[in-house]
């Protein structure tokens, strides 16, 4: 007649495997307990110095060298230079667009404002000079003109008396008549010389007007 066995409730293999799970879960455990809240630091153990724990001057800081790197550069170049006068902003303070950063006095950079000023007070006095002057000119050919009409309209009445009286067979005698219309042909031929160069100069003076006029342009604000 065959025999129940009877099955063991804990063998011995069942055992080992939860003790090692239990002694692996209690060596976790004490690793996260123990390093909970804390840093580790990964030294060279060539840099390290170790020294025998004694009474002695406490210190708040240690001074040690180092480099530290900021997560944004920005480099400003600065178009004229010169000696520094006031500091505005120290360094590594935050600034907004258009913050003044520094005061910079540079005498070069005065000088040659000044002599910018200069020039153009130069240029500017040459400028009214010029137009004052061809104003002068144009005033003084217009007059030539008007004087050379004057006489022009003489003649022609004078022409044309002579020409009456030559006609009617008046006492006067031919040089009289030709030396008045030589005189008038001649004052015409004058006249158109004249408009001509009246024309010419002013388109002279125009372009010595604009010649003046860019003088100043390049120290205009």
């Amino acid at each position: 007649m065959d025999r129940a066995i009877e099955k063991k409730q804990w063998p011995p293999q069942k055992i080992i495997l939860i003790f090692c799970i239990c002694a692996i879960i209690i060596f976790l455990a004490y690793l996260v307990i123990s390093r909970s809240g804390k840093t580790r630091l990964t030294v060279d153990p060539t840099r390290m110095t170790i020294s025998e724990v004694k009474y002695g001057e406490f210190r708040e800081y240690y001074p040690f060298d180092g480099q530290v790197i900021p997560l944004t550069t920005v480099y400003l170049d600065a178009d004229q230079g010169g000696k520094v006068e006031d500091i505005y902003v120290e360094g590594g303070k935050p600034i907004e667009k258009g913050d003044l950063i520094l005061k910079f006095s540079n005498n070069t950079v005065q000088s040659t404002v000044i002599q910018t000023e200069n020039a153009l007070f130069e240029n500017l006095d040459r400028q009214q000079n010029t137009q004052l002057q061809l104003a002068k000119d144009k005033l003084t050919r217009k007059e030539s003109l008007l004087n050379l009409n004057y006489e022009i309209t003489k003649l022609e009445k004078q022409y044309n008396r002579y020409k009456v009286l030559k006609a009617e067979d008046i006492a006067i005698s031919e040089e009289q008549y030709e030396t008045v219309e030589d005189q008038l042909n001649y004052q015409k031929a004058s006249r158109k010389l004249l408009e001509e160069r009246i024309k010419q100069e002013d388109i002279m003076s125009d372009k010595q007007l604009e010649q003046a006029n860019k003088a100043i342009e390049p120290y205009s604000p």
